[in-house]
């Protein structure tokens, strides 16, 4: 009779630390990951809006290969960022274990945060929050018209982006 046998390996990526090594690093040499916000993750006109209160956070730069894990770049594309992540990190807590196992033998076991991903942003702007929007205007202002109502509705909808094909990011446990 045999008995069952776990080989565990690690993989992390986390602000300042595109890897479960330099994590490690990172913690012993006390590196504070906090940053200002690049500008790129960010539209500047929300600090100056005041939308945000906060120009400092911890971000994760990695990078990511698609076709390593046999997705198309388009694919990529409108995949949520956290869902690309889980992929690389699996790759890596693999790679770590050091072997390499069938595909039906293999569990991975993901930690996830719960916090709000691009794909929910733009949908919860396009639906909810622009519909709060045509809501309290013809509240606030009962002599605007439908249609105008609906041009500033369409306006906000558009500036908020579009859902694409990143449908499959609103649903936060296929990353794992």
């Amino acid at each position: 009779m045999t008995e069952p046998v776990a080989i565990v390996g690690m993989g992390a990526v986390f602000p300042g630390a595109p890897d479960l090594g330099t994590f490690w690093s990172n913690i012993e040499r006390g590196v504070d990951a906090i940053t200002d916000v690049p500008p790129t993750r960010v539209d500047p006109v929300y600090f100056e809006d005041g939308g945000i209160a906060c120009t400092r956070g911890g971000f994760v730069d990695a990078t990511f290969d698609p076709i390593a894990f046999g997705i198309m770049p388009l694919a990529a594309a409108s995949a949520e960022p956290d869902q690309l992540l889980a992929l690389h990190v699996a790759a890596a807590a693999l790679d770590d274990a050091g072997v390499t196992v069938p595909r039906e033998r293999t569990a991975v076991i993901l930690g996830r945060g719960g916090y709000l991903t691009p794909g929910i942003v733009r949908l919860t702007n396009r639906v909810r929050t622009s519909q709060q929007l045509a809501t309290t205007l013809r509240e606030v202002l009962p002599d605007l018209d439908r249609e105008t109502v609906a041009k500033i509705r369409a306006a906000f909808e558009a500036r908020s982006g579009e859902l694409g094909n990143d449908a499959i990011g609103l649903v936060p446990n296929l990353a794992a």
